[in-house]
């Protein structure tokens, strides 16, 4: 018996060090602003410009129909936005863009000021089918609507196309983190977010 304990040791402290590591990772999520920290990174300067055209990225599936979490923050910032009185036309874009359209016009947008892109599956797919959409188009650049995480990745991909825009990143992931218990699950949008980002530059897509 004493000669398996080798052989067990190794593979135990493998599993005691992971699982302090993820521990302590647990600790600073939740006790610090880390995922705040991250998110405002991501985003950039937080900033509200306005223009005739406001291009809205859509999120993760829908729930029971309803909007995503993050699809639920970014139409709730499309609707003020809208009322702002600032933007003449919304695009949504991403195959659940009808789910959010939905949300919208319950709150008062008007159907016929918004305009679908239901056929993109990812944030450069929607940057391609948005700047084929609106090719040859003149006057102030769009302004693009996502999640404070996800504006780095989606401003490069727009840029890669070729199609300027104003970024108007809105408190996603910092609003959540607010509430402490919602740290841990935002701190892995981020990890995701940031595992996608190196795999768009491996790609050459931002």
């Amino acid at each position: 018996m004493g000669g398996m304990r080798p052989r067990f040791a190794r593979p135990l402290r493998l599993a005691v060090a992971v699982l302090a590591f993820i521990g302590g990772l647990a600790v600073v999520t939740i006790a610090t602003p880390l995922t705040t920290f991250c998110a405002h990174r991501l985003a950039g300067p937080i900033l509200d410009p306005s223009g005739p055209l406001l291009i809205v990225l859509t999120a993760a599936n829908p729930v029971d129909g309803m909007p995503s979490d993050s699809s639920y923050w970014r139409s709730i910032y499309t609707v003020r936005a809208w009322r702002t009185g600032h933007f003449e036309r919304i695009l949504l874009t991403g195959e659940h863009s009808a789910v959010m359209q939905h949300f919208l016009v319950s709150e008062g947008v008007p159907a016929d000021r918004i305009d679908l892109e239901s056929k993109a599956r990812s944030t450069r797919e929607s940057a391609l089918f948005t700047a084929a959409m609106l090719h040859g188009r003149r006057g102030p650049p769009p302004v693009l609507l996502t999640s404070d995480y996800h504006m780095f990745r989606a401003q490069k991909c727009f840029q890669k196309v070729g199609l300027a825009i104003a970024p108007h990143p809105v408190p996603d992931a910092i609003k959540r983190s607010a509430d402490w218990s919602n740290r841990p699950a935002m701190l892995v949008v981020e990890i995701q977010e940031l595992l996608k980002i190196a795999g768009y530059r491996v790609r050459g897509w931002i």
